[in-house]
């Protein structure tokens, strides 16, 4: 896959590797997450929420994006961030903002995204979307 960066989100720390994920392999990267969030000094109950969101957003690219995607996390100073690469495309503004009702079948990973992270910001790509999460200490 190849992705462009838009140029109203900053890239991300040079050492940023990205790993090319599909449904098979979201458990192992969902683990690699939690781990790493963990050694960036956040406790257990961050952790876990913020892995909870990085699950979400894989499982959209998944169902949503084209069936795979990709994805880097890092730190930044006192910052953990994820990104999520894929081709799909998010066309409501107010996406992941609006309550789902309860009859609504679907729709919740963004929700939960925006309640777990301290900041969600989903772009435009040439060719899908990124979005990325962001934990403050």
């Amino acid at each position: 896959m190849t992705y462009d960066t838009p140029s109203h989100l900053p890239t991300g720390s040079e050492d940023t590797g990205f790993s090319t994920f599909d449904q098979s392999s979201i458990r192992d990267l969902r683990h690699q997450v939690a781990d790493a969030v963990g050694a960036a000094g956040f406790d257990s109950v961050r952790s876990d929420d913020f892995t909870l969101a990085v699950n979400e957003a894989m499982n959209n690219s998944v169902f949503h994006g084209g069936g795979s995607g990709e994805i880097a996390f890092w730190s930044e100073g006192d910052t953990f961030l994820c990104e999520v690469r894929d081709h799909g495309h998010i066309d409501d503004p107010l996406a992941g903002t609006v309550p789902p009702t309860r009859e609504q079948v679907g729709g919740r990973g963004l929700w939960i995204m925006n309640h777990l992270c301290d900041l969600v910001q989903i772009r435009p790509t040439s060719d899908g979307q990124v979005v990325r999460l962001h934990l403050y200490s």
